[in-house]
């Protein structure tokens, strides 16, 4: 051994010791420091279903107390505040434990409970501090229809803490404004290929075939060889309207109680009606199914659960709302009333509800005049004396409805149009929801807005209709239009309630699209005289639906009774709405039509017999060349206190969100 090597043994032997000890410790920090994120890891979780759990348990009472059960609209807001203050009181809002993992003894408990909804003008300021969630945040419309409760829960584990924060909002609307078409007692037949955008509701049976039905002049019983229905996703603007995410109002489902409650039938090239053969899950979910009805969703739901209204009685309830006054008591016993007089042979229930409707306005507004008659027109040869009391009478009725401030009645029949052209409520959808709720145009007659010009008739107003409505022309409509008759036109056998060449356009108001509702106690026709228009539209530039087309009428329409439609020789676009309380059937095609006469003629009439042409074929054609569409528009919401209300509370659910902050 060389001298100047003694002890490089032991040095290698030290390194080698520390080496492998700083190993060691490295291997040892690593497989502590996993264990303490395993652990973070596991307590994260834990905090999560924890707070999870709280919001689950909460959400519990919330339907328990609420879902389905009896709430005038007006008394909602009240039964909130209880809600909140009975869980703020009780031991429920303290911390629980949990039996996870008892060494760590998890808590959790509900941190926040209020409404995110403003305070009503007025609201006691104990009650603002204690139940809403912004106490400065004042709701001045004063509405209680849609409210939303806003939980916040709370989960800590060894320390580590999370909240997440659910909204369930709470309204009283109809759930028939939730769909594009439908109807809640009767079948849905659609023969055909019509385009729906949005939601369809089945109360009873769905029954489509690849034919549409249809007669023209004179001939009965012809149909037309095309496709199936197109159900297609719509196109909703707000993230939330009446307490539903959008997604679900434009989801572009079938609601139906059972997919065996669809039935189908195809075109059998024999004079024999094929049955209708009912559809299973598995065969709607085949690829031949899915091309066949054009990837058909079906929601199975439970229909007994669907919110109707009864349109009579909604007619009562908004105009006593006219008459500003606040027992409730009357109320009931108006309704009762109607109930009575609808029922009976000898009782007109509109004349009876009139005569109360005007006793209260003598009492509540005695003050201004509320009462006109639109005057009779003149005969071929007037007076001046005549033509002067006229000139009058029109001057007053005109500038009486163009600025309306408060509840008018009209006596008898009122027609718009030529010298008519605005029916307006000042500072409309603008004041508390107290005052905006009286202000109600009341026809005791026959409403008609028969507008040639090419200037629109302007209605921002809702109006009460006691006998039937008819539309033709062009207009600009902000309003929610009941008809309180159910009768059919007696000279022409055709619905009293017609919607014919029809130009109707919302209007924008506030930042917010409103719309045109018509809700009618009997049925609705709607139809054009000038048929066979072409999908290429010049108004637009463009080749089939669009939202702003001419053709395209903006409005959401509904009847308590039977509703028949047809978008074969005519276009039938609307952009919002049809429910037909009763049933309805749609007959429709796709593709332009055309009118072709022939050498034989009538041997009545000695015309020359037409027959329709359609676009061939059919099956190369989509849903673009619809026409008859229907477009779900989510604005019908922003109509506010004109809207019908039912008595049940809807509970929805929102989404579950993480608060960003961490404790």
């Amino acid at each position: 051994m060389i001298r100047d090597e003694k002890g490089s043994a032991f040095l290698l032997v030290v390194f080698m010791l520390l080496l492998f000890t700083l190993l060691g410790v490295a291997i040892l920090g690593a497989t502590v420091g996993g264990a303490v994120r395993s652990q973070k890891s596991e307590d994260n979780v834990q905090t999560l279903h924890l707070a999870d759990k709280a919001l689950s348990e909460a959400l519990a009472r919330i339907i328990t107390r609420f879902e389905g059960k009896s709430f005038k609209p007006e008394e909602l807001e009240a039964g909130i505040q209880k809600f909140i203050s009975d869980a703020i009181d009780s031991d429920y809002y303290g911390t629980q434990s949990s039996e996870i993992d008892a060494a760590k003894a998890p808590g959790y408990k509900i941190d926040r409970i209020c409404i995110a909804n403003g305070a009503p003008v007025g609201t006691d300021l104990l009650i603002r501090n204690r139940v809403y969630c912004d106490p400065t945040k004042v709701d001045a419309s004063g509405e209680s229809f849609l409210r939303t409760i806003r939980i916040t829960a709370k989960a800590t584990v060894n320390e580590v803490t999370r909240k997440l924060t659910q909204d369930v909002t709470l309204n009283s609307f109809p759930d028939f404004l939730y769909y594009a078409m439908g109807s809640s007692e009767g079948d849905v037949v659609i023969n055909g290929s019509p385009y729906f955008k949005g939601n369809i509701y089945a109360g009873r049976n769905l029954k489509i075939q690849n034919i549409a039905n249809y007669d023209y002049k004179g001939n009965e019983n012809l149909d037309a060889p095309t496709q199936f229905l197109y159900v297609k996703p719509g196109d909703v603007d707000s993230a939330a309207i009446g307490g539903v995410d959008a997604a679900d109002l434009e989801a572009g489902q079938v609601h139906i109680q059972n997919v065996s409650n669809i039935g189908y039938r195809e075109q059998s090239g024999d004079e024999n009606t094929p049955p209708y053969i009912p559809l299973t899950k598995e065969n709607l979910e085949e690829e031949a199914n899915k091309q066949r009805f054009h990837g058909l969703s079906v929601q199975e739901t439970e229909t007994k659960k669907f919110l109707s209204i009864n349109v009579g009685e909604t007619f009562v309830d908004k105009a006593f709302d006219s008459t500003g006054s606040l027992d409730e008591n009357l109320r009931d016993q108006w309704v009762q009333q109607y109930r009575s007089d609808a029922a009976s042979w000898t009782q007109d229930p509109g004349k009876q509800l009139m005569q109360k409707v005007e006793n209260q306005y003598q009492l509540n507004y005695s003050g201004r005049k509320w009462k006109y008659q639109q005057p009779a027109a003149l005969g071929s040869n007037p007076t001046e004396a005549q033509q002067q009391a006229y000139t009058e009478q029109m001057n007053e009725l005109k500038a009486a409805l163009a600025n309306m401030t408060g509840p008018i009645i009209i006596d008898g029949d009122l027609t718009l149009g030529k010298e008519l052209k605005e029916v307006v409520f000042a500072d409309k959808d603008l004041e508390s929801a107290a005052i905006e709720k009286r202000k109600w145009l009341i026809v005791n007659g026959n409403l008609n807005v028969l507008n040639d010009d090419s200037a629109p008739v302007d209605i921002r107003a809702n109006i009460l209709v006691v006998g039937n409505v008819t539309l033709s022309g062009k207009m600009n409509i902000d309003s929610t239009m009941y008809t309180l008759s159910s009768a059919v036109n007696k000279q022409t056998g055709q619905a009293g309630n017609v919607v014919m060449d029809a130009e109707i356009r919302g209007v924008t108001a506030g930042g917010m699209q409103k719309v045109f509702v018509l809700i009618a106690n009997g049925p609705i026709e709607m139809y054009r005289v000038d048929s066979f228009q072409s999908l290429s539209d010049s108004s637009t530039n463009k080749e089939g639906y669009d939202r702003e087309s001419n053709y395209t009428l903006d409005g959401f329409f509904y009847t308590d009774q039977n509703a028949e439609l047809y978008g074969v020789g005519s276009l039938f676009w609307i952009h919002g709405g049809f429910f037909a309380k009763k049933g309805i059937e749609v007959n429709a095609v796709l593709g332009n039509t055309t009118e072709k006469f022939g050498t034989e003629k009538d041997p009545i009439t000695g015309e020359a017999q037409a027959q329709i042409i359609f676009e061939a074929p059919q099956s190369a054609l989509t849903e673009q060349q619809a026409r008859f569409v229907i477009d779900y528009n989510g604005a019908v919401f922003n109509q506010g206190t004109g809207l019908p209300r039912v008595d049940k509370v809807r509970v929805q659910i929102g989404k579950k969100k993480l608060e960003s902050n961490k404790e």
